[in-house]
């Protein structure tokens, strides 16, 4: 048995103990219920890799450590939207989990956020009648503006070229992108899906705005036959090599909450298996555990800084040398590397030397012949993205990221990653301003709705359990800050 962990039952969504087991290949998250008994959760397909990639990742992140402070600021502005999603983690349209932010309160937020960068979501953030009135005065605080967006209302050229007159450029967008084929727009029953994404795109592109590209796959497309789903990612790496507006590319499945949060275990793609899928759509051939290595150096680099890093993010990465793209095992022997780094970070207690040394000492030891100073300069590039918290603007465009994400959900809950979360969420309930974790949100969404779901069944106790979710009771362990 590995490490044990707080979680969740996904039946009842009671607090519960879970630990990681291997059987061969196959790595689990069992959790034990006393009413449900024994759930598990296929969290990898790795085995052994795997294994010491997690033991790697909690001795740079220990358990104990202090809750991390938050370091992304999203703002959930409303719960309409103009496409409605089936998947859609916040119910848009369908369940009004919080409303319309309100304006004077939004300021009122930002203007006591020390951070650089404000994010809008929703829903679809520019459903919102005041959109806009939100992009000034998060440019007029001096902050960088993300907007979490669909993408069909950049279709229209004015609606981008005034986003990015309102904020003086200091913009970026993340856009959910479902490729480029009509198969790909098969369950979606608005018209021209598809003709108004590549329109957003292509202004987009005019207009240079950093962009981040993002697939989720529904629970029917999941199912596609792997050689089609990996056609499709690839379809987007080509497009994203080929275009310097796009800076990064994220992928994941539909996870169990919200819309989606009747999925199965078996239906539910966690993190490490949507990176082998990522790995496998890649335009070269690179080993899957050599994206491991790749993960310990970027735990290392964040924990010098001292940045969080959740383990459910995932990432691995295309190196552009001259014209041409290339993977990470270009640079080095990864085998050599890991092995360097696993001894490395078995060391106890951990210093901020051994961290260096595995920075220096370990990646000159392995790196190929001649390939080094490359890589060195790469390197230089990247480090300031880390440090002002993965700004697209200031991703070289001899970098693209590739990520792996999800949400917490029913299946993956591990309170020990849902504490180290540094992405914070605030959103409306009447005239209440809540500010959580994103993955204390996605829970607290989820018992919600259990809580409802419970109360048409019986009626007389679940009014009054209705009328404590509604004002947003708070988890003993997972704490939601309210203001009136």
């Amino acid at each position: 048995m590995g490490r044990t962990f707080a979680s969740i039952c996904d039946v009842c969504l009671i607090d519960v103990t879970a630990h990681v087991e291997r059987l061969g290949e196959e790595v689990y998250l069992v959790r034990s219920c006393p009413t449900h008994g024994e759930r598990r959760f296929l969290t990898s397909r790795g085995g052994e890799a795997f294994e010491r990639f997690d033991k790697a990742y909690h001795a740079l992140f220990p358990d104990d450590a202090p809750p991390n402070p938050p370091a992304n600021n999203y703002f959930f502005i409303t719960d309409a939207c103009n496409l409605g999603c089936s998947y859609c983690l916040n119910e848009a349209n369908t369940h009004a989990y919080f409303g319309k932010f309100d304006l004077t309160r939004f300021e009122t937020e930002v203007r006591a956020w020390d951070g650089d960068c404000v994010g809008l979501a929703g829903g679809e953030p520019f459903s919102h009648p005041q959109f806009f009135e939100f992009a000034r005065i998060t440019h007029a605080h001096g902050k960088r503006l993300r907007v979490c967006t669909n993408g069909l209302a950049l279709a229209k050229a004015e609606t981008l070229e005034r986003l990015v007159e309102v904020t003086a450029g200091r913009c970026e967008v993340r856009m959910t992108f479902e490729g480029f084929t009509p198969e790909c727009y098969a369950a979606f029953s608005v018209k021209n899906v598809r003709e108004r994404k590549l329109a957003a795109l292509e202004n987009l592109r005019k207009h240079k705005v950093p962009t981040a590209l993002c697939l989720t796959f529904d629970p029917v497309s999941a199912q596609a036959p792997a050689a089609e789903r990996h056609a499709r990612m690839r379809s987007i790496m080509d497009y994203a090599m080929a275009n310097d507006f796009v800076r990064a590319i994220a992928f994941q499945n539909a996870v169990a909450v919200g819309g989606a949060r009747d999925m199965t275990a078996d239906a539910v793609v966690s993190v490490d298996r949507m990176m082998d899928e990522i790995v496998a759509a890649l335009p070269m051939h690179t080993e899957r555990r050599h994206a491991y290595v790749l993960q310990k150096l970027m735990g290392i680099v964040t924990a010098l800084l001292k940045l969080p890093l959740c383990e459910n993010s995932q990432f691995t990465g295309l190196f552009r040398v001259g014209e041409q793209w290339v993977s990470f095992d270009h640079f080095f022997d990864c085998d050599a590397l890991d092995r360097r780094l696993d001894a490395r970070l078995a060391a106890k207690p951990l210093t901020t030397t051994q961290l260096l040394q595995a920075l220096t000492v370990d990646t000159v030891a392995t790196a190929r012949l001649g390939r080094l100073p490359s890589f060195a300069r790469l390197a230089a590039q990247v480090l300031p993205v880390f440090w002002h918290r993965f700004d697209l603007s200031r991703t070289p465009r001899s970098i693209l990221p590739i990520a792996s994400t999800t949400a917490c959900d029913r299946f993956n809950y591990d309170e020990t990653l849902a504490r180290r979360c540094d992405k914070w969420g605030q959103s409306m309930v009447g005239e209440t301003v809540i500010r959580e974790r994103l993955s204390e949100m996605t829970i607290r969404h989820l018992r919600e709705r259990g809580v409802e779901e419970s109360a048409q069944a019986q009626p007389r106790a679940g009014r009054l359990a209705l009328k404590d979710a509604r004002v947003h009771k708070a988890r003993k362990k997972a704490p939601v800050v309210t203001d009136a």
